[in-house]
């Protein structure tokens, strides 16, 4: 049996995706935590019923000119058949508060630690998307001994380029002066307009999975949470690239749990020369080898590959095992959930 992306029609999650531009970024009960006066939205499945035998699972997404929570949609509801589940709108983001203010990475972890505070777990397992990867790394070496697990989907900050970056607290990649220049002005108004327009947005996805073929849902959504009001302040912070941290990899080599980086081998995010092969410190009994993995498809394999992408998720929290594993979907036709896993193939990268 073989496989192909899931298609909008044959993928029943789809049912859930009507959402208006005041509505939710998922269908699951909204909470709020209070992160230095601001409302955070948390959305939590609340979990299956019997006994759990995995952690809670927090889910961090992307930044961009319109992201929310709502990029986790099929990897949560198909983890929450499992264990309880919570995903939460970063600062600026989906229903979360959009205040006119420098959106900083300190601001983005402090949201997440809050949030495994929030779950009040003695462990939770982190999965993040892009730019989010860079903000659970933080949080994690925030919150020592609560997170079990990082999933990196498609981090930022782990170019070729970046591999000899140090980091220094408090140093972005940006320009403050341009994120002043683009505050409270018509420039900044304009350029958010163009930014989120359905030509850009689509633009944009189309990049991001390497063809046009992405799901349009995506596109949908964006454009609602690009009409909320303030959407525009966090969103003109990422183009300013204050929202970056220099030396991230530095970070993400630091990290003192298990770590599964995967991402795609199509479209504009494919660079990610700078992986580490090991994380933590051997010395002190924290190295842990990097599990990473290549999806035919691109930087979303959780949306494009959603069974594929939570059977091996599963697999890492399960079984997780070092090296570099590259997965070669063949692309014929599969209706949802036929997929089984001895279907897949995977070879030594």
């Amino acid at each position: 049996m073989s496989l192909q992306p899931v298609s909008p029609a044959a993928d029943a999650i789809h049912a859930l995706h009507a959402v208006s531009s005041a509505g939710p970024s998922l269908p699951w009960a909204v909470h709020y935590v209070d992160v230095a006066g601001l409302k955070i939205a948390v959305y939590d499945s609340g979990g299956p019923d019997g006994q759990q035998l995995q952690p809670p699972l927090l889910l961090v997404h992307s930044m961009h000119a319109a992201a929310s929570a709502f990029e986790w949609q099929p990897l949560m509801q198909r983890q929450a058949r499992q264990r309880r589940v919570v995903a939460v709108d970063l600062p600026g983001c989906g229903l979360s508060d959009k205040p006119e203010v420098a959106y900083t990475p300190a601001m983005m972890s402090a949201a997440i630690a809050a949030a495994i505070d929030w779950i009040n777990a003695a462990e939770v397992d982190i999965a993040a998307l892009s730019l989010g990867c860079e903000f659970a790394a933080l949080a994690t070496l925030q919150r020592p001994g609560r997170v079990r697990s990082l999933a990196l989907v498609a981090p930022t900050g782990m170019e070729g380029r970046h591999a000899n970056e140090h980091h220094r607290a408090g140093r972005s990649r940006g320009w403050d002066f341009v994120r002043r220049l683009l505050r409270g002005n018509r420039l900044g108004r304009l350029l958010y307009r163009v930014m989120t327009t359905r030509l850009m947005i689509h633009l944009f996805m189309s990049l991001t999975w390497g063809t046009q073929a992405y799901d349009k849902a995506l596109l949908r959504q964006a454009r609602a949470c690009a009409q909320r009001p303030g959407a525009r302040h966090v969103a003109l912070n990422f183009i300013a690239g204050t929202l970056f941290t220099y030396g991230i990899i530095e970070i993400y080599r630091a990290l003192p749990i298990p770590v599964w980086v995967v991402h795609g081998d199509q479209g504009a995010f494919t660079n990610f020369g700078a992986c580490p092969q090991h994380t933590g410190d051997a010395a002190q009994g924290a190295s842990h080898a990097v599990k990473r993995e290549v999806f035919d498809g691109g930087a979303m394999p959780q949306f494009e590959w959603p069974d594929a992408f939570n059977q091996a998720y599963r697999r890492f929290l399960l079984r997780p095992a070092p090296g570099s594993l590259r997965w070669q979907q063949p692309r014929t036709t599969q209706s949802h959930d036929a997929a089984t896993p001895a279907s897949w193939g995977a070879t030594a990268r």
